[in-house]
C-alpha cells in the first residue's frame, strides 16, 4: 500500500497514493485554507522573532501533510506557539486532524 505524501507546488498541496479524487480535493481544500489562515492570523504575532519561526514552522507543516515528519513539526510549532496562544488555538483542532 503506498502511503499518500504531500508536496507543495505553487499554492496548492497534491496528495498521491491509494485515495480517491473526492478525498484529494477535500484534503487540499481544507489543507490550503487551514494554512492560508494560520499566515494570516501570524501577522497578529508582535514579536518579530517568534511570528518569523512561526512561519517557517507553519510552512514546515504543510510540505509534511500526510507525511510521518508532519507530527514532529507540529510539536515544534506547538512549543513555539505556546507564547501565542489566543491567537493560534483556534487552528489547533484542524492541525490535530492532520496527524496520521
Amino acid at each position: 500500500m503506498n502511503t499518500p505524501r504531500a508536496s507543495k507546488t505553487s499554492n496548492s498541496i497534491i496528495i498521491g497514493g491509494d485515495v480517491s479524487n473526492s478525498t484529494i480535493s477535500n484534503i487540499q481544500k481544507a489543507s490550503g485554507d487551514l494554512f492560508s489562515d494560520m499566515y494570516s492570523a501570524l501577522s497578529n504575532i508582535k514579536d518579530g522573532r517568534d511570528r518569523e519561526k512561526l512561519h517557517k514552522l507553519v510552512a514546515a507543516m504543510e510540505l509534511r501533510v500526510g507525511e510521518p515528519g508532519f507530527l514532529e513539526k507540529y510539536k515544534d510549532f506547538i512549543q513555539v506557539a505556546a507564547n501565542h496562544m489566543s491567537i493560534l488555538s483556534p487552528f489547533l483542532p484542524a492541525l490535530s486532524k492532520l496527524i496520521s
